[in-house]
């Protein structure tokens, strides 16, 4: 029987300026993502919740000799208080399929399962981690 296997990787942020709200919306706010990663060519909204989570549709153009890639995922956002600030916050962003998005011959389709777990510490520290998943989940 295979084991699965989880990655995690901790990166500390030790700067006071970075709160929990600004590195969420680096990472995962729509024009702030396409400001600061090239490889992305497109985001689009395919469709939101009531409680936060969404669909979106993204495009990555990646250097040669890579392929470019598409991805459909869902994102669910969810924020906890906790004693040292204003609150844990932990995104779930998984590839999900979508009928009304099929595959395209330009592009490779990604797949993926991660964790963000954006913490509040002593301090005014915010710690992010990421804990990415290596099975490729039945989609």
């Amino acid at each position: 029987m295979r084991r699965p296997l989880v990655a995690m990787t901790r990166m500390p942020l030790t700067r006071h300026l970075y709160v929990q709200e600004t590195v969420l919306r680096m990472l995962f706010s729509i024009q702030d993502r396409m400001d600061w990663d090239k490889n992305v060519s497109a985001i689009n909204v395919v469709k939101k919740f009531e409680n936060g989570t969404e669909i979106r549709y993204e495009l990555f153009a990646w250097p040669k000799p890579l392929w470019s890639r598409d991805n459909v995922a869902r994102l669910r956002t969810v924020k906890t208080p906790t004693e040292h600030g204003t609150g844990d916050i932990v995104v779930l962003c998984e590839s999900v399929k979508d009928p009304r998005i099929p595959g395209s011959a330009d592009s490779v389709r990604c797949w993926g399962r991660t964790v963000v777990t954006i913490q509040s510490l002593p301090g005014g520290v915010t710690a992010l981690t990421l804990t990415p998943s290596l099975i490729r989940p039945k989609l």
